[in-house]
């Protein structure tokens, strides 16, 4: 019959000899365990992307909303110009927002103002746009005929470092002055501007904002307007004048220049408009200030609102600072003065709120998105239940801290008054058995009082013991424990413990 034997349809090979193992397949685990992973890094990248988008949005609009036109309101138009800046040297670029209707205005012959700003430190020309809503503010102040059309001009004038700290001023570190003249001369030659100190204004925040008043003084026939938005007025031999000679540093300090071009302010007319937040520590400075070129001569705007230095305030007085400029382009009488100045214990009443607000602010987004996010977050936390709701911050310990008589300081937040003791004690995360338990090491003890809800410093002593395990390297273990005894007498208790990285 042969090898095969007939068996229906199928045909097999006969054994002859020792049989065959049989080998039984089980079922592959191993696609559902590479589902799994995939779903897992997919899960992962998401959350990453998230984050991501999250903080580069924050980054871009710092918190506000993109900026858009109200429905109805015609836009203007954004370009990037790059030229070649003989003071620096080198091809530089700057921003210019042309208002709705600028070809219009060109093909009928019309020539228009400039308003230029200058960003701080660190800054880049974006931030205007991006931030401030000064395009948007343009726009809408257009559409109500509430200002004149103007052009916004918006140098770059970083250094390739990332703090961009120049202060616009010709230094051994580049002349960023005369590179605004290098601007305005450019701007002139490219666009349909009236090449007339009336009908150009100088604005910029913080280091932006000493810079339009270092400018304006030292080109009075370029300039007639000028803004400082929360900007500080005198020089020290430190960052770009660390080599800077007395004469140097009195030239580049307006408020100590103010005698040199004071003859001139009679004679020429110039507008200046000056404010802060409250919660500025420069405001009392810029106050002083505002008051001497008021005396000098100049038609001086001066006025503290609430808030402090940061974004928030400037973008929120974007408009007024248009309509000021707007209002005196092309004008020679410019009116009286107005100072409205504040005492100084209003404004030590608006820096102790805004400081409990920030401390909250910071909180909050450290406990969202965690201490490596922000180098400011902080270090430890700790909340009791309501109706306490004790948060506690300290600063990471480290070599600085270790000298006699040094403390741990921190910040305590209470919602409601209270009472709040601290204990701070230090274990070492190796296994330092003492009778069967870890060695633990009492730093010191503080307390504070809440008289009502807010913010508190607080200092907590190290004990030479403390001083001694922290300075003897190594990881170790902060525990801070926290008794908060709310106004009602009601006691609550929180305990956290940190690794501290050597």
């Amino acid at each position: 019959m042969g090898p095969y034997a007939h068996s229906g349809a199928s045909k097999r090979p006969l054994s002859f000899g020792r049989p065959r193992k049989q080998v039984v397949t089980a079922p592959s685990r191993f696609p559902w365990r590479l589902a799994a992973t995939l779903l897992a890094a997919a899960v992962l990248l998401v959350g990453a992307y998230g984050t991501y988008t999250y903080v580069s949005a924050y980054q871009t609009y710092r918190g506000f909303a993109p900026p858009s036109d109200p429905h109805g309101v015609s836009a203007g138009r954004t370009l990037n110009v790059t030229f070649y800046s003989r003071a620096l040297h080198s091809r530089r670029h700057y921003l210019v927002y042309e208002p709705p209707g600028y070809d219009a205005l060109v093909r009928a012959g019309k020539r228009l103002p400039v308003f230029y700003m200058l960003h701080g430190s660190p800054g880049i020309p974006d931030l205007y746009l991006k931030v401030g809503d000064v395009g948007v503010a343009l726009d809408v102040l257009l559409h109500e005929h509430r200002v004149r059309p103007m052009l916004i001009v918006i140098p770059d004038g970083s250094n390739g470092s990332i703090w961009t700290d120049t202060e616009w001023a010709d230094t051994p570190s580049g002349n960023y002055e005369s590179f605004i003249t290098d601007v305005i001369d450019d701007v002139d030659h490219r666009f349909a501007t009236i090449p007339s100190r009336l009908d150009r204004a100088l604005a910029g925040y913080s280091e932006g904002a000493y810079a339009s008043i270092n400018y304006t003084f030292h080109h009075l026939d370029t300039v007639s307007i000028a803004e400082s938005w929360s900007g500080y007025f005198s020089q020290t031999a430190t960052g770009v004048f660390r080599h800077a000679d007395p004469t140097a540093l009195t030239y580049n300090s307006p408020a100590r220049d103010l005698l040199r071009i004071a003859p001139r302010l009679r004679r020429v007319p110039l507008s200046v408009f000056i404010y802060s937040g409250e919660a500025d520590p420069t405001t009392l400075v810029g106050e002083s200030f505002a008051a001497s070129l008021a005396a000098a001569g100049a038609h001086v705007f001066a006025t503290a609102y609430p808030g402090a230095h940061d974004w928030a305030l400037w973008r929120a007085r974007m408009y007024q600072s248009l309509r000021f400029a707007s209002r005196f382009f092309g004008h020679r009488r410019r009116g009286r003065s107005s100072l409205n100045l504040v005492s100084a214990r209003q404004l030590a009443t608006q820096h102790e709120l805004y400081d409990i607000h920030h401390r909250r602010t910071e909180i909050a987004f450290c406990n969202r998105f965690g201490p490596t996010w922000r180098p400011y977050c902080p270090q430890l936390l700790a909340e009791v239940a309501p109706p306490v709701q004790l948060a506690v911050t300290l600063t990471r310990p480290g070599r600085a801290v270790l000298a006699p008589g040094a403390a741990l300081h921190g910040f305590l937040s209470s919602s409601r008054a209270a009472r709040v003791t601290l204990t701070v004690t230090l274990r070492r995360a190796r296994h330092h058995l003492r009778r069967g338990r870890r060695r633990t090491i009492r730093i010191a003890s503080a307390s504070a009082v809440f008289a009502a809800a807010g913010v508190v410093p607080i200092s907590v002593p190290l004990t030479p013991a403390g001083r001694r395990a922290l300075g003897a390297g190594g990881a170790v273990k902060l525990t801070i424990a926290a008794t908060a005894r709310s106004a009602a007498g009601g006691v609550y208790n929180a305990v956290l413990t940190v690794r501290v990285a050597p």
